[in-house]
C-alpha cells in the first residue's frame, strides 16, 4: 500500500510541474525585418520593418517578382544567388543599380514565416546576402534604418531615381519606420512635399532642396537678426525696421538646374570621349517632358563647337533627351548615358534634382560594314579651341590690356593691308609737322 502511495505522490509531482518546465513559443509578430534595396552604391539597402501579409505578394511585395525581376539587367545569362549588390561589381550607369532585396527567414518574434511570405522565407539571405543582413564582414553598415528623408535623398540623388517614383515605393513599402512621417503627409507619400518628411541627418547627401539665400554684410551686428532653419536649408533675415545701415550689402544665391551633354565620335566604342576622338558640333538636341512630368516646356539646342549642349535653369523632374537622326546610314549609334553600349535608340531618361544638374552624352560611330567598303569620317570635327592672351600694359587706371588672338589662314593680306596704312600715317604726320616747321 506504501508502494502505491509514493507512485501516486510522484506522477502528482511531476503532472504539477510539467507545465512549467516546456518552453511556450512566442507569439507570431506578424511583423518581417527587410533590407530593402536603393539605387545607390554608397546606400544599396536600407532596414525596415513592415507587415507579414505584405511579403511575397508578387511584384512590389518585397519579394516573389518584385526587386527580383531586375537581376536580368544586370546580369543577362541568369540571375545569381544570392541576387545582393556586390562590392567586386563595378554598376555603372544607372539602370544596372538593381539587386534584390533581403528577406529574414523568421518573424521578428523568432517564429517561422507563414503564408505567402513563408515562399520568400529568407529571400537573398545567403553568402554575401548574410553579410549584408547582419551586418558583417566587409559589408557592414551596408543595410541599417534610415528616415524617410534620408531614404527620399539617397534614392533622388545618390540613385538618380525621379522624386514621384521614390514617394511612390515608399508608399509601397509602407515600413514602420516611416509611418510617422506618413501620417505628416495625409495618410500617402505620394505628392507629398520632401521638407514634410523631416530634416535630413547627416548621413544623408546634399539636400535636393532648391534654396534661395540672402546674405546681408554690415560693418557691425545688427540686432533682431534672426536664424531659421528649414528643411535643411539655413536662410538668415536680418530685422531692420526703418533704418538703412550704412555700408550693407545683400547678395541672393540662387539654386541652380542643369541639363547637359556631349555628342562625339566613339571611334574605340568605349563610351569615353577621348583626345583624339572627333566632336559632332551644330547638332540639334531636343528635350521634352517624361511621364510624371507636367511641364509644359520643351527644348531644342545645338551643339556648340566642342560639342557640348547645356539647358540651364530647366525644371525639376523627367526628360526625355533625343539628338537629331544620323544624316548619314554608315553611321550607328554606340553609346548614351542611360543604356551605355548597349545603346541603339540614343534616347536618354534624364532626371532633373531640384538642385543640380544631369548628363545626357551621346556617341556614333562608323559601321563595320562602312569600314569594310572604305568609307571615312565625314561627321565628326575637331573641337575648335580660342587661346587668348592678355597682356596688361600697368597696373594704373589707365592700363591697357590687349588680346592676341590666332589669325586665319588668309590673314596675310591683312598684315599688309594694316603695315601701309601705318606708313601713310607716319608719313602724313612727318610732312605736317615739316611744314609748320619751315613756316615757324
Amino acid at each position: 500500500m506504501k508502494k502505491y502511495f509514493l507512485l501516486a505522490s510522484l506522477i502528482t509531482s511531476l503532472v504539477s510541474v510539467a507545465p512549467s518546465s516546456v518552453a511556450s513559443a512566442a507569439p507570431p509578430s506578424g511583423k518581417v525585418i527587410v533590407c530593402h534595396r536603393t539605387h545607390s552604391v554608397k546606400n544599396p539597402y536600407v532596414r525596415i520593418t513592415v507587415a507579414q501579409n505584405s511579403v511575397g505578394n508578387g511584384n512590389g511585395k518585397h519579394g516573389g517578382n518584385s526587386h527580383d525581376q531586375y537581376s536580368t539587367v544586370l546580369f543577362p545569362s541568369g540571375k545569381p544567388n544570392p541576387n545582393v549588390f556586390n562590392l567586386s561589381v563595378t554598376y555603372t550607369p544607372a539602370p544596372e543599380k538593381k539587386w534584390g532585396d533581403i528577406i529574414s527567414f523568421t518573424d521578428t518574434a523568432g517564429n517561422a514565416l507563414t503564408g505567402n511570405a513563408a515562399q520568400v522565407a529568407g529571400l537573398n539571405n545567403t553568402g554575401i546576402g548574410a553579410q549584408i543582413f547582419n551586418g558583417t564582414g566587409l559589408y557592414t553598415g551596408l543595410c541599417k534604418s534610415r528616415t524617410p528623408r534620408d531614404y527620399y535623398e539617397i534614392e533622388v540623388i545618390e540613385g538618380g531615381q525621379p522624386a514621384a517614383d521614390v514617394l511612390a515605393d515608399m508608399n509601397e513599402f509602407d515600413a514602420d519606420e516611416f509611418t510617422s512621417a506618413k501620417s505628416s503627409c495625409g495618410g500617402s507619400f505620394t505628392g507629398c512635399a520632401a521638407s514634410t518628411l523631416g530634416t535630413p541627418t547627416a548621413d544623408a547627401p546634399t539636400t535636393t532642396i532648391a534654396t534661395s539665400t540672402t546674405t546681408v554684410t554690415t560693418p557691425a551686428s545688427v540686432s533682431g537678426a534672426t536664424t531659421t532653419t528649414i528643411a535643411g536649408a539655413t536662410v538668415t533675415t536680418v530685422a531692420v525696421t526703418g533704418t538703412t545701415v550704412k555700408g550693407a550689402t545683400t547678395t541672393t544665391v540662387l539654386a541652380t538646374r542643369k541639363l547637359k551633354g556631349k555628342l562625339w565620335i566613339d571611334a574605340n566604342r568605349d563610351g569615353k570621349k577621348d583626345a583624339t576622338e572627333k566632336i559632332l558640333s551644330g547638332y540639334t538636341v531636343t528635350v521634352t517632358a517624361d511621364t510624371g512630368n507636367s511641364s509644359t516646356q520643351s527644348y531644342t539646342v545645338t551643339t556648340d563647337a566642342a560639342g557640348n549642349y547645356e539647358i540651364p535653369n530647366i525644371p525639376a523632374g523627367n526628360w526625355i533627351v533625343r539628338p537629331l537622326s544620323l544624316p548619314s546610314t554608315n553611321y550607328e549609334k554606340v553609346f548614351d548615358t542611360d543604356s551605355n553600349l548597349s545603346s541603339a535608340d540614343w534616347v536618354v531618361k534624364a532626371s532633373i534634382p531640384s538642385t543640380g544638374e544631369a548628363t545626357a552624352d551621346f556617341a556614333t560611330a562608323l559601321s563595320a560594314a562602312a569600314v569594310a567598303s572604305g568609307a571615312t569620317d565625314t561627321l565628326g570635327a575637331a573641337a575648335v579651341t580660342t587661346t587668348t592672351i592678355e597682356l596688361a600694359a600697368s597696373k594704373a587706371p589707365n592700363s591697357i590690356t590687349t588680346s592676341v588672338k590666332s589669325l586665319p589662314a588668309t590673314g596675310s593680306s591683312n598684315i599688309l593691308s594694316v603695315m601701309w596704312s601705318a606708313i601713310c600715317l607716319l608719313l602724313v604726320g612727318s610732312l605736317i609737322a615739316l611744314r609748320r616747321s619751315t613756316i615757324a
